[in-house]
């Protein structure tokens, strides 16, 4: 789903809260409520980083970022703030460059630093809007959850967490054509040695 229809979804749920306990106590309970929301690594992965994607080649990484930032801007002002959320927590972007997805793309197989470095500028742009939207909104309490350092750390050193590889992932996949985990796929033997299971989700890491 997207999250236009997330949000959607979140309409129609408060609709039957409504009904169920009236319209005080429903407001209520949306206000109380925290809110967890992690978007953006689809928007980059399937998108602006692939060379067949419109995205990719319409806009510079610059205007890419103004165009996710600003609709964020929309839908938190417009929708999600209007239906009366008020604490709401932003998963930050992890760093994309080191999934399998893109480590094929390198040479060396290191992790896309050009990739990363996108990363943290829309992590950071991100951040400034949540900062921009606590003073222009009564009653928002919009955080920022960087998730990057702790990620980037589980994947340089995968062993102080338990596992012992960290540049491919289990499900056997060709990351140059899709890389996603198909019941054909070839599975790795040690699965729990993993981080990533498939060239873009990690496992239990």
């Amino acid at each position: 789903l997207t999250f236009d229809d997330q949000i959607n979804c979140f309409k129609k749920t408060k609709e039957v809260i409504r009904a169920k306990i009236g319209d005080r106590a429903a407001n209520k309970h949306v206000n109380d409520a925290m809110y967890f929301i992690g978007l953006g690594s689809n928007d980059y992965v399937n998108n602006f980083l692939q060379p067949f994607m419109a995205d990719g080649q319409q806009y510079t990484h610059d205007e890419f970022v103004e165009l996710l930032t600003s609709t964020l801007d929309n839908q938190l002002t417009q929708t999600i703030y209007k239906l009366g959320a008020r604490k709401v927590i932003f998963h930050g972007l992890g760093p994309l460059g080191c999934i399998p997805s893109q480590r094929v793309k390198s040479k060396t197989g290191m992790c896309l630093k050009r990739v990363n470095e996108w990363v943290m500028e829309f992590n950071t742009r991100t951040k400034k809007l949540l900062e921009d939207l606590n003073k222009r909104l009564p009653g928002a309490k919009f955080a920022f959850a960087d998730t990057y350092p702790a990620v980037l750390d589980l994947i340089d050193n995968p062993t102080r967490y338990g596992f012992k590889v960290a540049n491919t992932s289990c499900c056997n996949v060709d990351t140059s054509v899709g890389g996603l985990c198909l019941p054909n796929s070839k599975m790795c033997k040690n699965r729990k040695d993993f981080v990533f299971w498939d060239a873009f989700h990690p496992s239990d890491s």
